[in-house]
């Protein structure tokens, strides 16, 4: 509620209400979710950490918690009711969805190694 009273002040607003969504992201999701694969490196685990940062055109919440799950589970149809992915019928970016669930199946399979990278940052551009 806060957020949305500050993004109706106006477009300088609208930047603060940008910068405070990264800063709460970096607080309750991408920190400790760093904190904890650095803790298991140091401790001589292996980890990757990833970011999603898509989100269909016209989502009201842009690249929300869960944002990834309608690329991953069901069929388009199942998630084109969901609030969080905005009005369009077909709101799934299709190759993303399928590139997500290549990478998803073979980190099951082989593990961490398959990420390529510590952090990997994922969006439209995968």
């Amino acid at each position: 509620p806060r957020a949305s009273r500050l993004r109706a002040l106006g477009p300088f607003a609208k930047v603060g209400a940008r910068v405070a969504s990264a800063a709460m992201t970096r607080r309750v999701f991408s920190g400790p979710a760093e904190r904890l694969a650095q803790l298991w490196r140091d401790s001589g685990g292996r980890a990757s950490v990833y970011r999603f940062d898509w989100s269909p055109p016209n989502a009201p919440l842009g690249a929300c918690h869960c944002m990834d799950l309608p690329l991953l589970l069901g069929t388009p149809g199942a998630w084109s009711d969901a609030p969080m992915m905005g009005p369009d019928r077909d709101p799934v970016n299709h190759e993303l969805a399928r590139d997500m669930r290549r990478l998803w199946s073979r980190f099951a399979y082989d593990g961490v190694e398959v990420m390529g990278a510590e952090r990997l940052s994922l969006d439209a551009a995968c």
